[in-house]
């Protein structure tokens, strides 16, 4: 690090980069030389093979159906063009046809250490996924899925492009078969590294994991999902939803009916606003209690939607994940994947005593939106505050902490300058607007935002334990975040102009698997120094490490 971490430019950071090649630290009473995955001897022959099932056709019929010729409709029925039913057909039985050369050629199986998928009649392609790499085999079946008693599997790794592998229709006892032949591969593996290539060694060890017995950590009720739909701040999104519905009308009614319609409600506002004032409040407290009660409502349909039998088990090194109501969701997350262990606290849940627990992978960087849609992230979507600190050992089995570290009391003072500034700019924005001198009022904000900023830098600090970086920040809502130092890929340091004036610095700390939402776990107004020393302490510690996804 230079003498002056100080950047030349106000948005600029330092950044200390660890040497990701290690997620185990060197052990000096051991040999220090770990033979390299890719070399394991693995027993020849297949370890699980096999093809889609035979209702792979019928889905894909069913969602040319859904996708193509429903929408087409409308076209076949007011086009006075017969060519347009023609084409139509033309592109449906060349759909038709790929489906069904694809369940034709579609082959898989478990041989050498990879998952080998082959598909195409013409032009073929072999694809080769290395089971050390795969993050998780995903099970999840929709309606139609539970309808016929089928799966579909995906196979996640840490390319960030979404799913390796995805099979479409599987019977469920072959999707297990799969994700069992994958788990245990990788830890028979591990072992055949680790206990020098021994195969007998290592297929007693991946037998013992199969037959580990599954430890249910959580079960949620049904009282847990309705406390979480009340609780998850999902107000903003039910005014979006309004939005975006109007503007959904705008585009689907003939306009005269639009223009009807708006015009009625401007009516019936004009008519409320002539009653009185009294009136006009009985009416917008009336209207913001309706979409209060529509978003409570639908925020607990949708946790009980998603989240309906949320089981939260331990089988050996994984843990396993199963839920949902219409379409039914199973995943198994080996915990050594884990680089980032968040828990939240929305200000609502604080007042309830609730907190929602995630992790985040290598694969959760890429598919942020989709595993926040699908719930994928969590690893309890809602649990009492008093019950963490017995979820984190789950995950995190050799979990350490030291005593908890504030940040520089300076915090205080520079967010009231802060607040002060923007203060005096509305008031003068004010003043210029109405010629009143007590436009200038609005400087009472810096004494109500001293109590705020107390509080919030109360909460704030990290603690700095010999193997886990734990960092927390907010007040009304909270979030602490825990990362493994082995999983560190690189630290920041970051200074503002107000941080520069005042000798302070940010200490970030990024991961593989941090999510461009949430980011990683950050430590605000730390005396410059002891930001370099932090920074400096958990690169090096981290660049001795030898990392594994």
């Amino acid at each position: 690090m230079p003498s002056d971490p100080t950047p030349s430019d106000p948005t600029s950071s330092d950044r200390i980069a660890s040497d990701p090649i290690d997620s185990d630290p060197i052990d000096p009473d051991k040999t220090p030389f770990e033979p390299s995955i890719d070399k394991v001897q693995s027993a020849p022959g297949p370890v699980a093979a096999g093809h889609l099932h035979p209702l792979a056709l019928v889905f894909d019929v069913f969602r040319l159906v859904r996708g193509f010729l429903l929408p087409a409709i409308p076209l076949l029925l007011f086009s006075r063009r017969s060519s347009w039913g023609i084409m139509l057909m033309l592109l449906a039985v060349f759909a038709l046809g790929r489906a069904v050369v694809r369940y034709v050629s579609f082959t898989y199986r478990v041989e050498g250490g990879e998952l080998i998928t082959r598909e195409g009649l013409i032009g073929r392609t072999e694809r080769h996924i290395r089971f050390e790499r795969i993050q998780e085999v995903r099970i999840e079946q929709s309606l139609m899925h539970r309808i016929f008693g089928v799966v579909e599997a995906k196979v996640e790794t840490g390319s960030g492009g979404g799913p390796e592998a995805t099979f479409t229709v599987m019977a469920r006892r072959d999707a297990e078969a799969l994700r069992a032949a994958v788990r245990g591969r990788q830890t028979a593996t591990l072992h055949e590294a680790s206990a020098g290539f021994s195969p007998d060694a290592a297929s007693s060890v991946s037998q013992a994991t199969d037959r580990s017995e599954r430890e249910v950590l959580r079960k949620l009720s049904l009282r847990d999902l309705v406390l979480g739909g009340l609780t998850s701040n999902h107000l903003v999104s039910v005014f979006v939803f309004i939005g975006a519905l109007w503007a959904l009308l705008d585009d689907l009614l003939p306009e005269d009916v639009y223009q009807r319609l708006d015009e009625a409600i401007r009516l019936v506002a004009g008519r409320a606003a002539g009653q009185g004032l009294r009136t006009a409040v009985i009416i917008a407290v009336v209207s913001f209690s309706a979409i209060l009660a529509t978003g409570m409502v639908l925020s607990v349909l949708g946790s009980i939607l998603l989240f309906y039998d949320f089981t939260l088990a331990r089988r050996g090194e994984d843990l396993e994940r199963s839920y949902g109501l219409l379409t039914r969701r199973s995943s198994t997350l080996p915990r050594r994947r884990i680089q980032t262990l968040a828990i939240e606290e929305g200000w609502l849940r604080r007042l309830a005593g609730l907190a929602s627990v995630r992790v985040e992978t290598v694969s959760s960087r890429s598919e942020d939106n989709a595993e926040q849609r699908e719930g994928r992230d969590l690893l309890l979507p809602v649990v009492p505050r008093t019950l963490v600190e017995d979820i984190i050992p789950a995950v995190f089995p050799d979990v350490d902490q030291s005593a908890w570290r504030r940040v520089s009391p300076l915090a205080v003072r520079r967010g009231l300058k802060k607040v002060a500034i923007v203060a005096l700019l509305i008031s003068i924005a004010i003043f210029v607007a109405t010629k009143s001198w007590a436009a200038f009022a609005a400087l009472l904000l810096t004494a109500f935002a001293y109590p705020v900023l107390k509080r919030q830098y109360e909460h704030l600090g990290y603690s700095r334990g010999e193997r886990y970086f734990h960092a927390r920040r907010g007040w009304l809502g909270r979030l602490r975040q825990i990362v493994p130092v082995r999983k560190v890929q690189a630290v920041e340091i970051r200074q503002s102009p107000f941080d520069r004036r005042l000798g302070l610095a940010t200490v970030a700390v990024d991961t593989a698997g941090q999510s461009a939402a949430r980011g990683g776990p950050y430590v605000r107004h730390l005396p410059q120094s002891e930001a370099e020393a932090l920074a400096k302490d958990l690169a090096h510690q981290a660049a001795a490490t030898v990392y594994r996804v």
